[in-house]
């Protein structure tokens, strides 16, 4: 969802703008391109890999996202509540609030994460916490890209 693109170029690169509900009354703007669950979907079924949503919209992107990518129904990460800062801090310093949550849910087993909030201290936490994944920071004006997929498929395929 690259929430922070403008709206002429996402449309001439083919996402389309979608309201979903969050099931309390307030419906989100949301910009989805179906080639990009297609690209997804082929990455995880070549590379072999299990797809999971990492989000506070938790089951319902299974519900909205999912189907409109063509995407199987995803596990969710259970995240608690963001805080107000979107920050968490760790000795490392302040980190985005997930990135300790997924480090903790992953309890040692390899992951690539995409997500548009993550920095390099993030990245550098995830080697030292996590060294069996990658972090893959996502420019929030394009949403993930083929240099994103890209570098999924060298981290896998270079192990």
């Amino acid at each position: 969802n690259p929430w922070s693109g403008k709206a002429w170029k996402l449309r001439r690169s083919g996402f389309t703008e979608i309201e979903v509900p969050d099931g309390t009354g307030v419906d989100y703007r949301v910009w989805l391109n179906p080639e990009l669950g297609a690209r997804l979907a082929t990455a995880m079924d070549e590379l072999g890999l299990r797809g999971v949503w990492c989000t506070t919209w938790g089951e319902l992107a299974n519900a909205e996202i999912s189907p409109r990518l063509g995407l199987p129904r995803l596990e969710v990460v259970p995240l608690t509540r963001r805080p107000e800062s979107g920050r968490a801090f760790s000795k490392e310093g302040w980190l985005f609030w997930k990135t300790p949550q997924v480090v903790e849910w992953a309890q040692g087993r390899r992951f690539f994460w995409l997500d548009d909030e993550l920095r390099r201290i993030d990245e550098r936490y995830l080697g030292r916490h996590a060294p069996n994944s990658l972090g893959c920071p996502v420019n929030p004006s394009t949403g993930v890209r083929a240099a994103d997929l890209a570098r999924l498929y060298r981290w896998v395929l270079d192990a």
